[in-house]
């Protein structure tokens, strides 16, 4: 149950002074204008073309025989070719919930014994997406968009960023455009490596905004902040207002606020062609590495419930919203709740995770 309550945004904005609150494009509740809150590169009424050199090459990254065993094997996707040729939008919506049950989003493949924390390489990424020990969004959106092209989708990887690292400027987070999947011209925003509960394809041919995923305690939409730039956004309350602790981006609409989780700029494609060029990454967005660097997150959904384990606790929410939290305070813990969730990790790599962030 969701309270729809009139409340005066000017008082809020004085209690909540590191909050942006901004409504509907034409209603602008601060002096910030939202061009300014676009990531860089951003040109308006300007589709961005891909160039031939900027396409990436499969071949060099996957097979198309590992691409299908991929699909087949590790998601439990059968005669995916077939399916995906008739009926493309439920094929995809269809890979995205498998993806997001069987692969875990977690840090803790970026740790490593040998190096302490490094970028995986494109061999250890299909190794750790075979083997279903997942990865950051880089990873898991980067392997799909390659296994989507070999069963024949028309997709690329574009830059996102988060409200919350490091701003809307910084490119802080990886997902995938299907083009000419419902028709020709049609554009689908598809976002498998992520820790919301984005089980579809979004078509992003909406005015303003469009119904995102709900459950898991979440209330979530899409709104369209401009040509080409698009906010995934989670209604939250005022209690979680006067609580914030880090800037944020808001938006007011149906009387709620809107946390801008993730600011998609589909635009931006030609500048962002491979998601698994990590040494790409690590220049471009020092935010996010950073948050890695800091913490250790497992997150996946399992037996119908959102699991989140990080150092401090394992967090498990069912469909209706009702949490269950276990505190960990030692390995000991942490291994445990890992090897019941997640079993398919690496405890080495667990352990090093731990190491690395200073549990023990």
């Amino acid at each position: 149950m969701f309270l729809r309550t009139k409340v005066n945004t000017q008082s809020l904005l004085l209690r909540c002074s590191m909050l942006r609150i901004i409504g509907r494009p034409k209603d602008v509740c601060e002096t910030r204008k939202i061009q300014q809150l676009l990531p860089v590169g951003y040109m308006p009424n300007v589709r961005q073309k891909m160039s031939p050199s900027s396409q990436v090459n499969s071949c060099s990254v996957l097979t198309h025989e590992e691409a299908v065993s991929y699909v087949q094997d590790v998601l439990l996707i059968p005669d995916c070719q077939k399916q995906a040729k008739e009926s493309p939008l439920a094929f995809l919506n269809r890979l995205i919930v498998q993806t997001k049950v069987r692969i875990p989003f977690t840090t803790v493949t970026f740790f490593a014994k040998d190096s302490g924390f490094h970028m995986p390489s494109v061999e250890q990424t299909k190794e750790y997406m075979i083997s279903r020990q997942g990865g950051n969004c880089g990873i898991i959106n980067g392997f799909t968009n390659e296994v989507l092209k070999h069963i024949g989708f028309d997709s690329y990887c574009f830059p996102a960023s988060s409200s919350r690292i490091g701003g809307p400027q910084d490119i802080t987070h990886t997902a995938i455009a299907v083009k000419n999947l419902t028709k020709r011209g049609s554009l689908h925003l598809c976002d498998p490596g992520n820790r919301m509960p984005t089980f579809e394809a979004i078509p992003l041919d909406f005015d303003s905004f469009s119904a995102g995923p709900s459950g898991y305690g979440q209330k979530m939409e899409y709104f369209k902040a401009s040509i080409g730039v698009v906010n995934l956004c989670r209604n939250v309350d005022l209690a979680y207002l006067s609580e914030l602790k880090v800037p944020s981006l808001f938006h007011f609409y149906d009387d709620r606020f809107w946390e801008s989780v993730f600011i998609y700029n589909i635009n931006a494609s030609s500048g962002y062609p491979h998601a698994l060029d990590h040494e790409k990454n690590i220049a471009q967005c020092p935010p996010s590495l950073e948050f890695i660097r800091s913490g250790m997150l497992i997150f996946g959904f399992v037996s119908d419930h959102l699991v989140e384990i990080n150092r401090k606790r394992c967090l498990t929410v069912d469909e209706n919203g009702n949490r269950n939290v276990t505190p960990i305070s030692n390995i000991t813990d942490l291994l445990g709740c890992t090897s019941e969730y997640f079993p398919q990790l690496s405890v080495d790599k667990v352990e090093a995770a731990a190491e690395s962030t200073g549990m023990i």
